[in-house]
């Protein structure tokens, strides 16, 4: 999966939730992974809620990671341990 976005008008509707949930619960089960790592922007906090909220742990932060019109931005790194 490569970048998660919703039309501010469908935010707060449990759709993000749902997707991840659902890509998760497919991640576990049929792929047998271990682990997943996400990487989520510094100023996405709402998205860095929802992850957290789905069990990922911040690790990380990776300095001006982005360039986005002269900008720069950060990312912060995050992972859900599946199974140990």
């Amino acid at each position: 999966m490569w970048g998660v976005y919703l039309k501010p008008s469908y935010r707060g509707a449990g759709i993000g939730r749902t997707l991840m949930r659902a890509a998760l619960d497919r991640a576990q089960a049929d792929l047998g992974l271990r682990q997943i790592t996400i990487t989520v922007t510094a100023t996405q906090g709402a998205a860095a809620h929802l992850y957290r909220s789905l069990g990922f742990q911040s690790f990380a932060r990776e300095r001006d990671a982005l360039r986005i019109d002269n900008i720069y931005v950060d990312e912060d790194w995050m992972v859900l341990r599946l199974r140990e």
